[in-house]
């Protein structure tokens, strides 16, 4: 029984880690999101609907504002919306 432990473990913490890293991953590209000029620009580029202009003035403590606020932003971006 205690072999099947032995056994068992590194393919419970491999499964784990393999889980965690598809999650992250997916929750990266997410948030990750292309921001605009324009929303004229935002919706031709989409084919979606856009909102803006978006507003992200504080960032969080410790975090730069592209942190915060997405890669790529600025002040007065649009974005598609989800």
């Amino acid at each position: 029984m205690s072999k099947k432990l032995y056994l068992a473990f590194p393919i419970v913490i491999i499964t784990s880690i393999c889980v965690a890293l598809i999650v992250h991953g997916s929750h990266k590209s997410t948030a990750s999101a292309a921001f605009f000029h324009s929303q004229q620009a935002c919706e031709q580029q989409t084919g979606k609907s856009c909102v803006g202009p978006l507003q992200c003035d504080v960032a969080s403590q410790g975090q730069t504002l592209e942190q915060t606020c997405g890669k790529g932003f600025f002040k007065g971006a649009w974005q598609a919306k989800p």
